[in-house]
């Protein structure tokens, strides 16, 4: 599964990520990758919500939209074309608090004491 996909808690689907309103890209568990074109928002909602994904998959998707088998390289170019997809930036440098604001926090939060 690619890294800009989201991971799928189910015993057939490895991961899945929605491009741009429009394509459902599916990773399995077997290293298939499938592009469900013309996918609505609602569907894919649905479809990330549910907790049996491979079976709203089978009841909701596979023969309702048109299909492509996709590969790594397909895969690749299709997610570079959709900017959404792209890794996270790098994260902003970690802010250093200096002592009195830790004292200000423990103060204002007291449970904080209790974890540091």
């Amino acid at each position: 599964m690619h890294s800009r996909m989201t991971p799928a808690h189910s015993s057939n689907i490895d991961g899945y990520t929605y491009l741009g309103c429009k394509y459902l890209v599916v990773a399995f568990k077997s290293g298939a990758l499938y592009r469900y074109d013309e996918v609505p928002q609602n569907v894919a909602d649905d479809f990330a919500a549910v907790h049996s994904k491979g079976k709203y998959l089978n009841l909701n998707i596979k023969n309702a939209y048109a299909w492509k088998l996709l590969t790594a390289t397909d895969l690749e170019n299709l997610l570079d074309s959709y900017p959404e997809t792209k890794a996270n930036p790098a994260p902003k440098s970690a802010r250093i608090y200096t002592a009195a604001e830790i004292a200000q926090f423990h103060v204002r939060y007291p449970i904080l004491s209790v974890m540091f």
